[in-house]
């Protein structure tokens, strides 16, 4: 996608999703009294470990937010609530790739009618969407990560901010 901090998870085809979900809250509140907290995006229960209480050293290792879900029969696992919510979405949309968009196709031919070796070099694009969902996805774990080490800081649910999509989707 469009992130610095990449949107990648596990996704694993697994036989009884509810016990694998059950399972694995009960291994991280084993931990040592990491809470887990849940939330409903876009029909699915999202749970998620939120390691900013937990008095590890933030100076060796950013507060992640390791995030889990069952979709369908799969269990997918991330670093950060955010990048749940935007595979979550790609995955029931079933989201074209960039290059793979009608729009795109149409700009690059007409540049390949001028050139037809143009290759991804030399080509600029500017796709609004994909901008503002960078400065969303990059910006939400950074804050994430910033916040609980900052002194005197509120405590800001980040797994609540809006999804990439919820913005987005007003732009052209």
């Amino acid at each position: 996608g469009q992130a610095l901090v990449p949107d990648i998870g596990l996704l694993a085809r697994v036989s009884d999703a509810t016990k694998v979900e059950v399972n694995l809250t009960r291994l991280v509140q084993e931990l040592g009294g990491v809470p887990v907290k849940t939330f409903e995006y876009q029909g699915t229960k999202m749970s998620y470990a939120d390691l900013g209480g937990s008095g590890l050293d933030w100076d060796e290792m950013p507060p992640l937010k390791p995030t889990w879900a069952v979709v369908n029969d799969h269990l997918l696992i991330t670093l950060w609530p955010q990048s749940a919510k935007n595979l979550v979405r790609g995955l029931k949309a079933k989201e074209p790739r960039l290059a793979d968009k009608p729009d795109y196709k149409r700009l690059l031919a007409q540049i390949r009618e001028r050139n037809p070796a143009a290759g991804n070099a030399g080509r600029e694009y500017m796709d609004v969407k994909r901008l503002v969902g960078f400065v969303m996805d990059n910006g939400v774990p950074f804050a994430q990560s910033l916040i609980p080490s900052l002194p005197g800081m509120p405590g800001v649910e980040w797994a609540a901010f809006p999804s990439t999509e919820t913005v987005t989707q007003h732009l052209f």
